[in-house]
């Protein structure tokens, strides 16, 4: 995002490889997007209740296959504390 631009909204990323986390928030920023980073799924709930406002995301984008929690269990998560999650 360049300085005055706005942003087309606020996207989560969750993938426990590093180099497809780059690949992916680079695209997004380009795009116009700002992009929330995560390594597991454990780090994007940490990620999601230590935000300012969590309902601010607009989407996320996970991986399946992840350790500590995978993106279903994420996801499952999300659903039940933010029932707008779909």
């Amino acid at each position: 995002m360049f300085s005055g631009q706005t942003s087309l909204g606020r996207i989560l990323v969750v993938d426990d490889e590093p180099d497809v986390r780059k690949v992916v928030r680079l695209s997004l920023e380009k795009a116009g997007y700002d992009v929330i980073e995560a390594e597991d799924g454990q780090q994007a709930v940490q990620e999601i209740k230590s935000g300012e406002n969590p309902l601010l995301l607009d989407v996320i984008l996970t991986d399946i296959r992840m350790p500590k929690l995978n993106g279903l269990e994420a996801i499952q998560f999300f659903q039940k504390e933010f029932p707008r999650v779909s």
